[in-house]
């Protein structure tokens, strides 16, 4: 598991250019919580990114910890995503990915699920828990388009 402040650094890094898309533009959105866990789902360590609005906070923590131990226990079922055991009608929503070099969970809530879900791919790939091929593999598997496109900008603009 990587230093807490280098996953901080990546993920302040992606959502800033995360702000700038439409999905995120129309939202209003200046914030978010990310969760970091083991594959287990037991949550390492969580941080802001950005300014989540105050009273979001809340929120926005419990459901990027909601996603990580939600995916820690899909893992024997084979998911990588928390896409896949996603109910929104029980608040339980996409945002939650697994990243197979290091066993390790990334969860972030704050924006639309797709833009979550981006995020999380986006520092993964920043911190070499997976290469930018398995994140936008994984997005197109589970059909979040938005965070392959985005993705794959983000490791080959020139």
């Amino acid at each position: 598991m990587q230093d807490a402040g280098e996953y901080y650094r990546h993920a302040l890094e992606g959502m800033r250019s995360l702000l700038d898309t439409k999905l995120c533009r129309d939202e209003q959105r200046t914030g978010c919580y990310m969760a970091i866990a083991l594959a287990d789902g037991r949550i390492q360590v969580g941080f802001n990114v950005g300014e989540p609005p105050i009273d979001k906070v809340l929120r926005y923590w419990r459901n990027a910890g909601e996603k990580a131990v939600r995916l820690g226990s899909h893992r024997l079922a084979g998911h990588t995503t928390s896409r896949e055991s996603a109910d929104i009608d029980k608040e339980m929503y996409p945002g939650a990915i697994y990243a197979p070099k290091t066993a390790t969970i990334f969860s972030v809530s704050g924006f639309h699920p797709d833009a979550d879900e981006a995020l999380a791919w986006y520092t993964a790939v920043a911190v070499d828990d997976m290469t930018i091929g398995q994140a936008i593999d994984e997005a197109n598997r589970v059909g979040n388009k938005f965070a392959a496109e985005w993705v794959r900008r983000q490791f080959t603009k020139f």
